[in-house]
């Protein structure tokens, strides 16, 4: 799609505008810290455009005046699209975005003519809302404590998920009951695993899997701070952490986990300057490989208990049910050849329809003894 920022810097250049007035935020770096996560995170590769554009859109999509677009209509207006509504002469006529698309691959060559004073920037209709509103879903989630970017070694899209396509069969075969074919299962799984965001939630959990220690360069990381405000810190906390190794004034310091945990809930550097990172120690690969087996095992039991509800369902509502111990039984069809030989043995419990004749008989037992 044309008109994407390409950078962070382009991104910044042509909607810094838009981010401050979504997140109401001053200051240059609350602006960047907001367009590094929406790039970090490739909020954009989400986006969607809309189907049809209005005749102002697609000018505005393929950086040319209106008197451009009028002049191509009037002359050649065979190459320009055909418009879903209306003429071509029509302002509000509406345009696939499909074909506006290919139109821009050729904009060069068909408006060279008329487009005098040049093209302009490509404006992508509804991006701009887009990134305002997620803009202000990151600031909010800022707020709250909980972004953090992604590491370079986990998998930062679905393709490089699906590197992990043979270990999530190899736990599915291992786990797999009731018959259920390893084949579908597996992309049930995979269905799952994609809709679920496995690698962001597992991110924002990583931070209840930190070691019981801190050095200073985890703590700066994990506060999202340099080092002068975490010295203003120290010196005007009423009660700042005390390192467990080291000197408060030296870098190489050592704290305790929980006494960051407290300074970061107190809400003290909720004004903060520099991107989030999480300690190596608690986002390596192998918590991830552990994390994404205890996704599938969790998927699968839910698979589970969904074939169980359905089993009893189908057994307890057919004909042959019967009352056993208060529980369920399986009905079993004795003309199939493929039944296994302990379903064909006979039930020695009481069936439905015995015991309305026994009591049956019995109220006559009574009334004639009664006579």
């Amino acid at each position: 799609m044309h008109g994407l920022p390409r950078d962070i810097d382009e991104l910044l250049r042509l909607y810094e505008a838009t981010i401050r007035a979504a997140v109401a935020c001053e200051g240059e770096r609350c602006v960047w810290k907001i367009a590094h996560h929406l790039w970090r995170q490739r909020v954009l590769a989400a986006f969607k455009p809309p189907q049809l554009l209005s005749c102002d859109e697609a000018i505005a999509y393929l950086g040319i005046s209106t008197s451009t677009w009028k002049a191509t209509a009037a002359r050649r207006w065979e190459i320009l699209p055909v418009p879903v509504e209306g003429t071509h002469t029509d302002r509000s006529s509406k345009y696939r975005f499909s074909d506006v698309e290919r139109l821009f691959e050729h904009r060069d060559l068909v408006f060279t003519r008329t487009a005098k004073k040049g093209f302009a920037d490509p404006v992508v209709p509804g991006l701009e809302a887009f990134i305002a509103a997620e803009a202000k879903r990151i600031a909010e989630e800022i707020d709250n404590g909980f972004v953090f970017d992604v590491p370079e070694h986990l998998p930062q899209n679905a393709t490089q998920l699906m590197a992990y396509s043979p270990m999530v069969a190899k736990v599915i075969r291992y786990r797999l009951k009731y018959g259920l074919p390893v084949e579908d299962a597996i992309n049930d799984i995979w269905v799952k695993i994609l809709n679920s965001n496995v690698v962001k939630k597992f991110t924002r959990s990583a931070a209840k899997r930190m070691p019981a220690t801190l050095t200073t360069d985890d703590v700066l990381d994990y506060l999202g701070i340099d080092w002068p405000e975490w010295q203003e810190m120290l010196a005007t906390h009423e009660n700042p952490p005390n390192p467990v190794k080291g000197a408060a004034t030296s870098p190489d310091a050592v704290y305790k986990t929980a006494d960051i945990r407290a300074i970061d809930e107190s809400g003290y550097f909720r004004a903060r300057g520099v991107v989030r990172i999480l300690p190596a120690a608690c986002v390596g690969p192998g918590s991830f490989d552990r994390y994404l087996q205890q996704t599938i095992e969790h998927a699968l039991k839910n698979i589970f208990r969904t074939l169980d509800r359905r089993f009893n369902k189908e057994d307890t509502l057919g004909e042959g049910a019967c009352i056993q111990e208060n529980r369920r039984v399986r009905r079993v069809d004795r003309d199939s050849f493929d039944t296994a030989w302990e379903h064909t043995l006979a039930s020695e419990a009481v069936g439905a329809d015995s015991l309305i004749d026994i009591n049956r008989m019995y109220e006559r037992h009574q009334l004639s003894q009664r006579a």
